[in-house]
């Protein structure tokens, strides 16, 4: 997708593609803020988690709803990346998938750290952010 200027500001991802990542966000929060303490109920601060919700069985359940909730945006996006293909004729993002230069990126950013090589020329998205993908 292009960016797009709207006053003040560019908007590099579209409505649709926003608000997949914010349910991404609340749907992910929700299962660490409940997945940790129901997995590790000997941590120090788990049963104070437990409290917070009111009991494990609140937890569990709401742990569980966190879980449909990321099922549920995942089948979107992946459906929503064929209607994209199929319907709209767009191409697949190709940028997204890893390749060969990523690996080299990633020792070259390794030497760039250490001071022993220059900080290597990205493209559209570096691979970083395909490896959070």
């Amino acid at each position: 997708m292009t960016s797009a200027v709207k006053g003040d500001y560019v908007y590099r991802f579209s409505l649709n593609t926003r608000m997949q990542h914010a349910v991404l966000l609340v749907s992910f929060t929700l299962l660490v803020m409940t997945g940790l303490p129901i997995g590790f109920p000997e941590a120090p601060t788990a049963q104070w988690w437990i409290g917070i919700w009111g009991g494990k069985d609140n937890a569990l359940l709401a742990h569980q709803v966190g879980a449909v909730i990321i099922s549920l945006v995942c089948l979107y996006h992946l459906l929503s990346i064929l209607f994209f293909m199929l319907v709209l004729k767009k191409p697949f993002p190709w940028d997204m998938a890893p390749k060969l230069k990523d690996a080299k990126d990633i020792m070259q950013s390794m030497l760039h750290v250490l001071g022993l090589a220059e900080e290597p020329k990205y493209n559209r998205f570096q691979y970083g952010q395909k490896i959070d993908y």
